[in-house]
């Protein structure tokens, strides 16, 4: 009679543990699945483009930085040549 008890309870122990669902929780638990991979595309997605983005940033950057230094260059050329021609007015002046 025990080991039919312990045998009885062992099986209800297994069939409780073996995790049998109703469809519908299986049902839902598929439509949460879609919703996350569905979002995770979107993500995907979006990380592509910020990364397209970045690139773009990057190079707009690298072209400012560029423009920046030419006119930089450009400024002291222009400095040069005016304390040049200053130079010239005042030996003019003092003739």
């Amino acid at each position: 009679m025990r080991r039919i008890v312990a045998l009885f309870l062992v099986g209800i122990f297994l069939i409780s543990v073996s995790g049998c669902t109703a469809k519908s929780e299986y049902d839902k638990l598929l439509d949460e699945k879609a919703a996350v991979e569905k979002k995770c595309a979107g993500l995907s997605s979006e990380k592509s483009q910020l990364k397209d983005t970045i690139s773009t940033r990057q190079m707009e950057i690298k072209d400012l930085k560029n423009a920046l230094k030419n006119g930089e260059a450009r400024i002291k050329d222009l400095e040069s040549a005016l304390a040049k021609a200053e130079a010239k007015i005042k030996g003019l002046e003092e003739k």
